[in-house]
């Protein structure tokens, strides 16, 4: 529309120019046919604006309805949409639980049949570990019967090893006195016959009484013993009389080994004083 008169504007304008341009026209003229030309144009302007007006208007109408009946196909169609979407939510709801209920049956049969396969299992076990135990238990019995008779056969031998203990223990010599002289000398002193009256109740009846004298290895070199083997004899036969003038009637046996067993230095004073001795071994029978 503007379009339009401007371009019937700017014709009337180009024609003037021309005209007047010509010399064919006055200015009053021309502003006089200007007028009725522009006068005409505003007419035919008006009247094609009430057109536009007009057709704006049932455009705007059709518009309007097309909107209307739009939106109502728009709703309808989303109604449609979302009442299929809750239909294919219920019917997937409703499978899933069909589904559910299916596998839970499924699973409950294979429980069933599981638990009755671990009942057998453990009652077999059960049954295996009672034979099990009573034969380990059969064996043990064996076992201890067998740790029973050694056992029995182990202290009997305890007991007669003992037996044969006390015996050797009653049977071992023991040394009942000791008693020592003066160098080259048979006599008995002091300290020598309380030893001996000491040793007198040591000695049981019935028991072998065995006198070993000693001598210091110091060469004899007069006197009426001709050697120590003499002088350690002659120191255990002094004992004996002793024993026997105090009452002990065993058997009282003699024995004289010179200087060969000493129990001292033989280089010592105090050494030599030792192996001069006398000793009272008594045997049990």
């Amino acid at each position: 529309m503007r379009k339009a008169t401007w371009f019937a504007t700017v014709s009337i304008v180009m024609l003037s120019i021309l005209v007047v341009g010509c010399g064919k026209l006055s200015k009053e003229e021309f502003n006089l046919v200007f007028s009725e030309h522009e006068a005409q144009q505003a007419e035919k302007f008006s009247q094609v604006e009430s057109s536009v007006t007009a057709l704006d208007g049932k455009v705007d109408q059709q518009v309007s309805a097309l909107k209307e009946s739009t939106g109502k196909e728009i709703e309808a169609v989303k109604n449609e949409a979302l009442t299929a979407i809750e239909q294919g939510d219920a019917d997937t709801i409703e499978a899933a639980k069909s589904e559910d209920k299916k596998t839970l049956k499924a699973a409950q049969k294979y429980a069933d049949k599981s638990d009755a396969k671990l009942r057998k299992a453990a009652m077999a076990a059960a049954e295996e570990a009672e034979k099990n135990a009573k034969a380990d238990a059969k064996a043990a019995a064996a076992k201890a019967a067998k740790a029973d008779s050694k056992a029995a056969k182990a202290i009997e031998l305890a007991n007669a090893a003992q037996a044969t203990a006390d015996k050797a223990i009653k049977s071992k010599p023991v040394k009942v006195a000791v008693v020592y002289f003066a160098s080259g000398k048979a006599a008995l002193t002091d300290d020598a016959t309380s030893a001996l009256d000491a040793a007198v109740g040591k000695i049981p009846a019935g028991a072998v009484v065995r006198v070993v004298g000693h001598a210091d290895g110091t060469p004899v070199l007069g006197g009426k013993y001709r050697s120590n083997w003499d002088l350690s004899e002659a120191r255990a036969a002094a004992v004996r009389d002793y024993l026997a003038s105090k009452g002990v009637g065993n058997d009282i046996e003699i024995e004289g080994r010179a200087h060969t067993e000493p129990v001292g230095p033989t280089y010592t004073k105090d050494g030599r004083q030792l192996n001069r001795r006398a000793e009272v071994i008594v045997y049990n029978q």
